[in-house]
């Protein structure tokens, strides 16, 4: 069971109250994953955020080589307490990325409509968790940032 003192410990929800955890625990729906299923993919419309309670997924981006073969570019590992699925609430894009499953997956969802409620309803929780998402991606794109500058020069 999803408990508020679980919550707080991750980034997304981090600095949350509470109150304020009480007021996301109830919108977010748990969803469950078995060994290999691709939790989103590629292209697909983006209308909500994932977090990863239990089990281990990856984050794939379909590449072609030089001769136009393609096959998937791991992009990052994702582990307990990380986000996916994010961006599409951000920018309301298609997915950039597929996220498949690694072993049984058990994450917790929220909608952007869930999100845009939090905004009508609660603007300062809806603005720290918003905060925290940004952060998340800040971090992953410093991360990203540091991998391609080492692999031009190895």
């Amino acid at each position: 069971m999803l408990t508020a003192a679980f919550l707080q410990q991750h980034s997304l929800f981090g600095g949350l109250s509470d109150e304020e955890i009480s007021i996301v625990l109830p919108l977010l729906e748990r969803i469950d994953f078995l060994e290999g299923d691709l939790m989103v993919q590629e292209g697909d419309p983006g209308d909500r955020l994932y977090f990863l309670a239990a089990g281990s997924a990856e984050v794939v981006k379909l590449a072609k080589d030089f001769k136009g073969s393609t096959h998937d570019n791991r992009l990052a590992l994702l582990q307990p307490g990380d986000t996916f699925g994010e961006m599409g609430l951000i920018d309301i894009e298609k997915r950039s990325a597929t996220v498949r499953a690694l072993e049984d997956v058990e994450t917790y969802s929220m909608t952007n409509m869930q999100m845009y409620q939090l905004y009508q309803d609660h603007l300062r929780l809806y603005t720290r968790i918003l905060l925290n998402l940004a952060r998340d991606i800040s971090r992953r794109l410093r991360k990203l940032d540091t991998l391609y500058i080492n692999s031009l020069f190895c």
